[in-house]
């Protein structure tokens, strides 16, 4: 557990290596590359960013980002780029190297906040989410509570230290966010940790969900399962658990202010938000233009991810007016 304000204790995370001159020259050079449209130059940069291995990875998906959010025109160069050397320094300075396993939740806790963010981070080895995302979530009220799903079955196959299926997990979820002293709860997602965050949110009656690229629907047909292998992996070990969020969603008595996040030119992840379009309290965010998976990237890079996470934590759920009966 980490303490945000004090700087953590216990079992968390301490603190990163400090920038030192090189890093604060080597990121310069990053944006200045990025700016002057040498991707490969930035991405060589990058690479040689060894005080933190994970900022290899990071960096490299976010100069990736910066050249689409540019390409498309809705976000000038110049701001694209100095968004992924903000990002760099503030990981240098401020964040905490996060372990890249972990045994269960890693909490972090701000002394007298009433709500937590739920972050669902899936499988990954480089933690994205712990690292990028809590240099955000630090900022605000909430404390932040980062799950891993070890087995990569979209979080509804049980959590590690949570509990092994979808009914404990929630509960556990709940008594944290209680022992927090957390009267809100948000989760956050992206991919198909954005099905996670979707799923468990009417589990753990969140008051908001914000879910960037999520397919919305896991039973989907033999040859779309063949070739995605995290929905393959699910069909064989817990075929039941493939369910679609439209139904659940319209059968649940409340539902979360919810916010899917997706890339208007890419059908695939169009057609799966759509389908959540009639829901109560929900509201699409296309992306326009853009045409692939990674829009928890483009939403930084074009700096849209602050206001995102504001709504996600001004989101209040609602009674459902008209839940469907019979539901699975």
């Amino acid at each position: 557990m980490v303490d945000d304000a004090s700087g953590g204790g216990g079992k968390g995370p301490g603190r990163g290596p400090p920038l030192t001159a090189a890093d604060e020259e080597m990121i310069q050079q990053v944006r200045t590359m990025i700016a002057q449209n040498r991707i490969a130059d930035a991405m060589a940069a990058v690479e040689r960013m060894s005080s933190r291995p994970q900022l290899r990875w990071i960096g490299r998906r976010l100069i990736a980002a910066s050249r689409q959010a540019a390409r498309l025109g809705f976000t000038p160069p110049d701001r694209a780029q100095g968004m992924v050397g903000a990002v760099l320094a503030e990981i240098h300075r401020e964040d905490r190297a996060v372990p890249e396993r972990v045994d269960g939740p890693l909490i972090v806790e701000k002394p007298g906040a009433d709500q937590v963010v739920i972050v669902f981070s899936g499988n990954e080895v480089v933690p994205f989410a712990h690292v990028v995302l809590q240099s955000y979530l630090r900022r605000r009220p909430c404390h932040a509570v980062y799950v891993t799903d070890r087995r990569s079955l979209f979080g509804v196959g049980g959590l590690p230290e949570l509990g092994p299926d979808l009914a404990s997990t929630a509960r556990s979820l709940r008594q944290l966010s209680d022992r927090l002293g957390a009267v809100r709860r948000h989760c956050f997602g992206f991919s198909g940790n954005g099905y996670a965050a979707m799923r468990h949110a009417i589990e753990i009656d969140a008051d908001s969900v914000l879910a960037f690229s999520p397919p919305t629907r896991l039973n989907v047909g033999r040859r779309h399962v063949e070739r995605t292998p995290m929905i393959q992996r699910l069909h064989q070990h817990l075929p039941h658990m493939a369910q679609d969020l439209r139904p659940l969603y319209r059968a649940s008595r409340r539902l979360p202010a919810a916010t899917i996040v997706y890339g208007a030119a890419s059908q695939g992840d169009t057609r799966y938000a759509r389908r959540m379009e009639e829901i109560p309290n929900l509201r699409l965010v296309p992306i326009p233009g853009y045409a692939d998976h990674d829009s928890l990237s483009i939403a930084i890079v074009s700096g849209k991810l602050m206001g995102l996470l504001d709504v996600m934590l001004a989101g209040r759920a609602i009674d459902n007016p008209d839940p469907v009966e019979g539901a699975p």
